[in-house]
């Protein structure tokens, strides 16, 4: 970030709070890499709890995520950001399978809520449930990310690593929270279904600039910037990203739990927004061992978001 929008964040974000009567609020740094500037990225989290934690309450109890390869993190820096209880998300990236638990290691030592999270790519596809023991072996929530712009080659190179997977993760006794599958939607925190990310509603990105966008992973949703943008009632949309007016998923059982999928993945898969996630028939295919999951947890965590 410049010097300029670091200095203006935190005023304009408690504004926004107060004239948007936001409840509870969670910032998250992503990147690029957020730890290149560690020095940055602590006074922002000072400056933005200063002056907000007499505006709202943080979300679950954190004020921050801290998305990261783990490369420049320090003992030092990890102290001070669980002052503020940030839940730091690891991507391991390229990292060997000893170096993925040496990282979380080092951060499990001073953070309480940790996830692994990883981009189901070239290197980690075939090494899921490796990762996935470490991640159990370490106390550590997972989530893994499809590509958002898939091919079909690749969505079909995913059923039989996700499936054996989740096949391991039904047999074992070790227990982790089953909310896995990122890209095109997520396990709701408070419900047995999956909800789809809820753009502009309880997401904004602040980009490098100031600019302000409604999703982290599509550059053209940009809707403004800190100057014109200071409540929920200057959000915009331009277009409807509800698959409820999608036919296919309407007839579909699991609506309820994936919603069309990524508005993203859909509009760069096919061209438009009007189609079901080209992931649709492997979630399909996961979702009933999804529910096993599902209950397991639930059994044995009773809500419990965490490790």
């Amino acid at each position: 970030m410049t010097d300029e929008v670091v200095k203006k964040l935190p005023d304009w974000l408690k504004s926004f709070c107060v004239k948007s009567r936001v409840e509870k609020l969670c910032v998250s740094f992503l990147g690029g890499e957020p730890s290149i500037r560690m020095d940055l990225c602590l006074n922002l989290m000072e400056s933005i709890y200063s002056k907000l934690n007499e505006v709202v309450r943080p979300y679950h109890g954190s004020w921050f995520m801290f998305f990261t390869n783990g490369d420049f993190l320090t003992d030092e820096a990890l102290i001070e950001m669980s002052r503020y209880n940030t839940i730091v998300l690891y991507n391991p990236t390229y990292d060997s399978l000893e170096e993925i638990d040496r990282k979380l290691k080092l951060i499990k030592k001073r953070i309480r809520f940790c996830c692994m999270s990883v981009v189901i790519d070239g290197v980690n596809i075939g090494r899921l449930i490796e990762i996935t023991d470490i991640a159990l072996s370490n106390k550590v929530n997972l989530r893994l990310n499809p590509l958002y712009h898939p091919t079909s080659d690749y969505i079909h190179s995913l059923y039989e690593p996700l499936d054996s997977l989740f096949d391991h993760l039904i047999s074992t006794d070790e227990l982790i929270w089953p909310k896995l599958l990122l890209g095109s939607l997520y396990v709701g925190w408070g419900s047995r279904s999956i909800s789809p990310y809820s753009y502009g509603s309880w997401l904004l990105v602040v980009d490098t600039d100031g600019s302000i966008r409604i999703c982290s992973a599509d550059d053209g949703t940009d809707i403004g910037d800190l100057s014109t943008i200071s409540s929920i009632d200057d959000v915009k949309f331009d277009h409807s990203w509800n698959a409820k007016s999608i036919g296919l998923c309407q007839r579909c059982e699991w609506l309820s739990w994936c919603h069309g999928g990524h508005p993203l993945t859909r509009f760069s898969y096919y061209g438009s927004y009007n189609y079901p996630t080209p992931y649709c028939d492997l979630y399909k295919k996961l979702f009933p061992k999804w529910k096993s999951l599902l209950d397991k947890w639930e059994s044995r965590k009773h809500g419990q978001m965490y490790m």
